[in-house]
């Protein structure tokens, strides 16, 4: 079985998943660290409250998450690095034109310690080699910056949970501030 969340419902989850033969429930979402993850050994019971639930992130956050273990592990790398760019100040002579695609070159200038804003480095476009080769001097524009984030730790998604599996009655969230 399969249930959409129509945008407004929910800010976190856009869409969950069940599969009664294997009891794995897919949980997918609008903003996360990573698209979907697919929980293990969850009861039809279970599967079906957090469909019920009046928050369905809440209940899944407080419930979902602490009491199963997620398939497998849903994180490829070790370090997300986020990154911000001004679209405006892109120079769009310097994009490079492809058989499958319109291509913006772009150089990160990573630092490991954070700057007194939280980024890690600034996100630079590249100058096309045939522009630097007339011209050494010449300097790409800053479009961004970037902000590293490291992967969470084992046990925030892959530590089982209670072992008897069951979950308690969806959670009543009135006291939301929207």
């Amino acid at each position: 079985m399969r249930v959409e969340f129509p945008d407004g419902y929910s800010s976190l989850i856009s869409s969950i998943e069940y599969d009664i033969d294997t009891q794995e429930l897919t949980v997918y979402f609008r903003k996360y660290y990573v698209d979907k993850l697919t929980y293990v050994s969850v009861p039809e019971d279970d599967a079906k409250n957090l469909i019920l639930a009046r928050s369905v992130g809440r209940y899944y956050l407080q419930y979902i998450k602490k009491s199963f273990q997620t398939k497998k592990p849903c994180v490829m790398a070790d370090r997300v690095i986020k990154v911000k760019i001004d679209v405006k100040k892109i120079m769009k002579e310097w994009l490079h034109v492809g058989e499958k695609g319109v291509y913006l070159n772009v150089t990160l200038l990573y630092n490991e310690e954070q700057d007194k804003y939280g980024n890690n480095g600034m996100v630079v476009q590249d100058v096309p080699n045939e522009i630097y080769k007339q011209d050494r001097s010449q300097k790409g524009p800053i479009l961004g910056n970037a902000k590293s984030f490291d992967k969470p730790a084992p046990n925030d998604e892959m530590t089982p949970g209670k072992e008897s599996g069951k979950l308690a009655s969806p959670v009543e969230t009135d006291d939301l501030p929207f």
